[in-house]
């Protein structure tokens, strides 16, 4: 879990940078990153921790001494004092020369006040999701959320699916806008990474909500779960030489892309090499051909087209992880061996998430056909002889219809647990007629679904 995290911290310092992956396209550094975990696995210490040490340097770095601010908020009101002033005379300018003259000195105070601005900490805090473009837009377009309880994803239940259109889009780093008939506010190039650490119940019913992944939110989600966690003693404490490799390595990352952040630069700061473009030359050809029928990602071909754009961020956050060369450096070479290993990462995080949706899936069905499997574990108990249970005799018992029935259990077909059968029977009337069944193959009871 611990580990896990440290990527979207990583990626969290370096929100505003951008990769180079070719002539034509580039990738820019936003990430949605979920850990789901139970109720006292030490999420909340864990996220408070890693996220003290971001926004320590964030303080540090970015952000103004409360001496400086005052200064710059003095310097400011100098300024509109002076430009009331220009402004007033300029009412009487005799002529045209004048009056450019008075434009000429409004213009440059202009121009001062724009640089004179006070920077706004990335980090979001609580934000809500009817405020994020805005958030976003007061930020530079560079945005980080880190929260141990839901976060956004808690947040999900009270707007409406089609109020998520921002999220989906940064996520692309395409540009978002709230226009109202009050306010225009409209981010180019947003950036967001965002860490959510939540529960693993209402973590997986998001991930196997039909809504979310209809719209592809769940597909932009990067997801670990800690699933078989148990109370440990003994491990330790976190040693110093490995608080001071974090706190090393995140100041470098931060400091790499400070001016991104501060919104003064929009330069690329990473590439890969000749050698990881062909990496993630073979790693997008594994994706399409995964995406064939019969295989992997044949049912999940959203999440399969968003892994190539993850492979890329997850190499930006080990590159700084792993590399000290931040200096003197125009452009940051990621190599096969780190896009090498994201590629994998990547495809643990998907289908990390494929395995949850399915087992969603297999709950719905499961609740759905449980009064029928209650009924054939009461018959098997007190019956010793082959049944053939009518389509027709389930309908009439549980009132569902026919189509359901077929559905619920050829589902069971499939598990193995039932065989289909056709038998041909003298109707009352002496014709000879089809009769749909089903054949139990297991003792029902032993699958201790009830």
């Amino acid at each position: 879990m611990v580990a896990c995290t440290l990527i979207p911290i990583f990626a969290a310092a370096q929100v505003g940078a951008s990769c180079f992956v070719s002539k034509n396209f580039q990738v820019g550094m936003s990430m949605y990153f979920a850990v789901g975990a139970p109720s006292g696995a030490s999420k909340s210490p864990c996220e408070a921790r890693q996220r003290k040490v971001l926004e320590e340097l964030i303080v540090k770095h970015i952000l103004l001494s409360p001496e400086e601010k005052r200064y710059i908020l003095a310097k400011r009101e100098i300024y509109k004092q002076q430009r009331k002033k220009i402004k007033k005379e300029s009412s009487s300018a005799i002529d045209e020369i004048e009056s450019s003259e008075y434009a000429r000195e409004l213009a440059d105070i202009d121009a001062k006040l724009e640089k004179m601005t006070i920077p706004v900490s990335p980090m979001m805090g609580n934000m809500s999701i009817p405020s994020f473009v805005e958030e976003l837009s007061i930020r530079n377009g560079c945005g980080i959320r880190i929260d141990s309880e839901g976060g956004i994803l808690a947040q999900l239940n009270t707007v409406s699916s089609t109020k998520l259109t921002s999220i989906l889009d940064v996520w692309s780093n395409g540009p978002v806008d709230d226009i109202t008939m009050k306010k225009q506010v409209i981010v180019q190039k947003p950036f967001f990474v965002t860490l959510t650490m939540w529960q693993t119940e209402p973590l997986c019913q998001f991930i196997s909500n039909k809504t979310y992944i209809g719209i592809g939110l769940v597909a932009r989600w990067l997801i670990y779960i800690e699933n078989d966690w148990q109370p440990q003693v003994g491990r330790g404490c976190v040693s110093t030489q490995s608080e001071e490799w974090y706190k090393r390595q995140l100041e470098r990352a931060l400091l790499r892309t400070k001016q991104n952040i501060c919104g003064k630069s929009g330069d690329d700061n990473f590439a890969l090499s000749e050698d990881a473009r062909i990496v993630l030359s073979q790693f997008k050809d594994y994706l399409i051909q995964s995406q064939a029928k019969g295989q992997i990602y044949a049912n999940y071909q959203d999440i399969a087209q968003k892994l190539d754009m993850q492979a890329v961020r997850i190499a930006m956050a080990l590159y700084a992880m792993e590399c000290g060369g931040f200096k003197n450096v125009l452009t940051l070479i990621i190599g096969p061996d780190i896009m090498r290993r994201a590629c994998c990462l990547a495809l643990y995080f998907a289908n990390t998430s494929i395995v949850w949706i399915e087992n969603g899936r297999l709950e719905a069905v499961k609740k759905e056909a449980l009064p029928i499997i209650e009924g054939i574990i009461s018959y098997q108990e007190n019956n010793y002889v082959e049944e053939f249970i009518t389509t027709e005799s389930l309908s009439k018992v549980y009132g569902y219809t026919k189509s359901k029935i077929r559905r619920l259990m050829y589902w069971m077909v499939k598990n193995g647990w039932v065989h289909p059968e056709i038998r041909i029977i003298t109707s009352p009337l002496g014709n000879s007629e089809e009769q749909e069944g089903w054949i139990p193959r297991i003792m029902f009871k032993s699958l201790n679904i009830v």
